[in-house]
């Protein structure tokens, strides 16, 4: 990174740090509990197996490629060969 040019502004400002922490109330963390299994149920409600289908996806290319330089690599050393 370049220092920034003189009489340049920011482009956000920047962020101010608060005078005195704020305390965590018991009811926030109950509320926070019940967020907590929401999104964990909601993941699994989500979870409609697309990460299952991305590694099989991801499998069948990886054996699509790896016959295919099989392929070309037998061909080439088949007409090295040959001529």
């Amino acid at each position: 990174m370049k220092a920034a040019a003189p009489g340049a502004k920011p482009i956000a400002p920047s962020p101010t740090a608060s005078p005195t922490p704020s305390p965590t109330p018991s009811v926030t963390a109950a509320s926070s509990e019940s967020e907590a299994t929401a999104a964990a149920a909601d993941t699994k409600k989500d979870d409609d197996g697309t990460p299952m289908s991305l590694v099989v996806g991801g499998v069948v290319v990886a054996v699509l490629v790896l016959g295919g330089g099989a392929w070309w690599l037998t061909n080439r050393r088949t007409s090295a060969s040959g001529t």
